[in-house]
């Protein structure tokens, strides 16, 4: 069985569109370019325990059956979360030239960070039941430049900055 890949695109077959990528998850588009089925199983992060199913449609696929979205000349989407990735393959629907294994779709990894609370002061602790602002900064490496973050993004302790 072959991997995904591009070439389909070109034929008119069915095929896979990643819509967005984020920190976790990813928004794929399952795409059926004819007037027949087809089946699209998904899984994320290679976890056998999503099948849902011993026997797959396609009686050559001995792994089981995953989770799947079957569209008939037309498209859906669907966001997955995961952890590192998403794989998607299409064993059963379309023709037998479309079918394609499972096909690795990576998610984007969170950015570890180190931050500093009360900048300046020493020892660095936050009295939880005070209800004032808590100064913290994120501390920039050679590889991470802090002005590249978005503050709308930066949530701490369910807090979002004030400035």
């Amino acid at each position: 069985m072959k991997a995904f890949t591009l070439m389909s695109v070109p034929f008119g077959w069915a095929h896979v569109n990643v819509l967005e990528v984020g920190v976790g998850y990813i928004t794929l588009e399952f795409v059926s370019t004819r007037r027949f089925w087809s089946c699209f199983e998904y899984r994320t992060d290679g976890d056998t325990s999503q099948k849902i199913g011993d026997d797959n449609y396609n009686p050559g696929i001995t792994d089981g059956l995953y989770p799947y979205v079957c569209q008939n000349n037309d498209t859906s989407t669907k966001t997955l979360t995961a952890d590192e990735y998403v794989e998607v393959r299409m064993v059963f629907g379309a023709e037998g030239d479309e079918r394609f294994d499972w096909t690795r779709f990576d998610v984007l990894q969170p950015t570890p960070i180190s931050i500093d609370i009360k900048p300046g002061s020493s020892p660095n602790s936050i009295n939880l039941k005070s209800k004032g602002v808590v100064p913290v900064a994120i501390l920039g490496t050679d590889d991470f430049d802090v002005s590249d973050v978005d503050p709308d993004t930066v949530i701490f302790a369910d807090a979002a900055p004030l400035r």
